[in-house]
């Protein structure tokens, strides 16, 4: 079974459900009211998420990409547009008692480049071993 999901992830199809699914996970995080969040007093923890989150999502997005550059600063300029969005929405909804913040969008472009990185040392990695 497992074989089976790791089979499917490797298509192209799989990956783009991946990127999708963790893209739609973002979002619902995201737009939780404060209310719902959990409470920990650790500094810096909200941009760690952010980082994490969109660098989980720019890798995700890259393994849909062909290592094309310009495929790649798509990607990019995607999740930002994704981070901004959401903070849009944040700012726009009263309810949910959070509001934009330009550290957030910092955080999403820092995992975004982290994330697309990792992409690119992991694809040099496997080139170089199918190569040896």
């Amino acid at each position: 079974m497992l074989h089976r999901i790791f089979h499917f992830i490797d298509s192209k199809l799989g990956r783009a459900l991946l990127a999708s699914t963790w893209a739609l996970l973002i979002i619902y995080l995201c737009l939780m009211p404060q209310s719902q969040l959990p409470h920990w007093s650790i500094p810096g923890l909200d941009k760690f998420v952010h980082i994490l989150l969109f660098a989980l999502f720019m890798f995700f997005l890259s393994l849909v990409l062909k290592n094309k550059a310009y495929q790649y600063s798509i990607a990019f300029l995607s999740t930002l547009a994704l981070g901004l969005a959401i903070e849009a929405v944040q700012q726009s909804l009263p309810q949910l008692h959070r509001c934009f913040e330009w550290a957030d969008i910092g955080a999403d472009a820092l995992g975004a480049l982290l994330g697309g990185a990792l992409h690119v040392a992991l694809a040099r990695l496997r080139k170089k071993r199918m190569h040896s």
